[in-house]
């Protein structure tokens, strides 16, 4: 790391030369749903995508976060997400489903572990590549949607 004292009093400026991680098309910070279903959709239009996550666990307040219900509706929310509640529904791991005109019955219930499994597994099929931050990384792509 280089110093040097900047031309602004109580100013640093330091350099470090950090390699690239992974390189892509398309770089998705944040792997909870929106993210997901954001890296997913790239993917299938043949984009190479890096989806980075600072946790281990793909879903972000819907597993590792403990919030485990959807609020609103449920169908019809754009392909990725049918899959979503499709897989959560293979595995037993998801309420019936009800209208979103009942929503004052409360969220879809739904097990927050199978729900990391899904993910994963929805991920690998479309071709993104997952990772987990740690320390300092660079990752290079040519564009950085943003999905919240």
């Amino acid at each position: 790391m280089d110093g040097q004292v900047g031309d602004e009093v109580g100013s640093v400026t330091w350099t470090k030369k950090v390699p690239v991680n992974r390189e892509g098309d398309v770089l998705v910070i944040g792997g909870g749903i929106s993210g997901v279903c954001a890296a997913c959709a790239a993917a299938a239009d043949g984009a190479r995508v890096i989806l980075v996550e600072r946790f281990g666990v793909l879903g972000g307040n819907g597993t590792s976060g403990g919030v485990n219900g959807f609020c609103g509706e449920t169908m019809g929310q754009g392909h990725i997400f049918d899959e979503i509640i499709a897989g959560l529904d293979q595995f037993n791991a998801i309420a019936p489903y009800r209208s979103a005109r009942l929503l004052h019955l409360g969220a879809r219930r739904f097990d927050h572990e199978i729900l990391a499994l899904i993910l994963q597994e929805i991920c690998l099929r479309h071709g993104s590549s997952c990772c987990s931050t740690r320390g300092s990384s660079t990752y290079c792509a040519k564009k950085t949607p943003s999905p919240t």
